[in-house]
């Protein structure tokens, strides 16, 4: 049987082709893609198996079999390491998929003995610990994973606390008492207007704005408080990370 392997990693490429070839096949291995691409468009006699990796290609975005059909024949291909079947169940999920897809153009008890070769060799303590995609999940420890605890709530912070720590003159202090009593909801800039003239003179929006980017960088010159104001469509909202 003549196969054709594409596999980045030389040394399992060695390995499966070294098990493949004491069985009387004939293996190449090619250096890249595009030279088995260029090899199998040239060829007049195909291979009779192509072996590739897996992660050569996006699979929702491009079917190796469909491409195939362009060359009106279709030359059995497998993915050594492909992470669908479980183990001990290589070889059979090979020959199940190419049924599927070749219906009676694939005789499977022509490849039982090479699948089984490949597949031996892929899970042998020689070549397992080193193919992507094909490594166990480790196992959870027995004692707890100990998961940082999250910075307290910096809403848990009085107005006040922020206002000593910032040091937030007036109007910044009443905006601030603004936020706490909107919470997770925005404000827009005519709202905080029409709150703010409530003790003060008239104010213009462009003030308004000067003083929400001053109360925004105060804030976020103590990264300790986890605080910041962002800009919604609705308009600004404290934001509590």
């Amino acid at each position: 049987m003549v196969i054709f392997f594409y596999i980045p990693e030389s040394y399992i490429a060695r390995v499966l082709t070294a098990a493949c070839e004491e069985n009387g096949n004939i293996c190449t291995v090619f250096p890249d893609l595009n030279a088995l691409c260029t090899a199998f468009t040239n060829m007049i006699e195909k291979p009779d198996l192509v072996v590739l990796d897996y992660r050569l290609f996006n699979h929702a975005v491009f079917n190796p079999y469909r491409y195939l059909q362009t060359f009106n024949h279709m030359t059995p291909l497998i993915f050594y390491n492909d992470p669908f079947p479980e183990p001990q169940r290589r070889a059979r999920h090979w020959e199940c998929t190419l049924q599927t897809l070749y219906f009676d153009s694939f005789k499977p008890e022509s490849y039982r003995s090479v699948f089984s070769t490949i597949a031996q060799t892929v899970e042998s303590e020689q070549l397992l610990p080193y193919i992507p995609l094909l490594q166990p999940a480790r196992t959870v420890p027995s004692t707890p994973i100990v998961v940082p605890a999250a910075p307290e709530s910096t809403i848990r912070k009085t107005p006040e606390q922020v206002k000593t720590t910032c040091k937030l003159h007036d109007t910044a202090y009443t905006l601030l008492q603004i936020f706490y009593t909107l919470r997770d909801k925005a404000c827009s800039v005519s709202a905080f207007k029409h709150e703010l003239e409530k003790t003060r003179r008239p104010l213009s929006i462009k003030t308004i704005y000067a003083h929400i980017a001053r109360l925004r960088a105060q804030l976020t010159a103590h990264p300790e408080l986890h605080m910041n104001i962002i800009n919604t469509t609705d308009g600004y909202r404290l934001l509590c990370l």
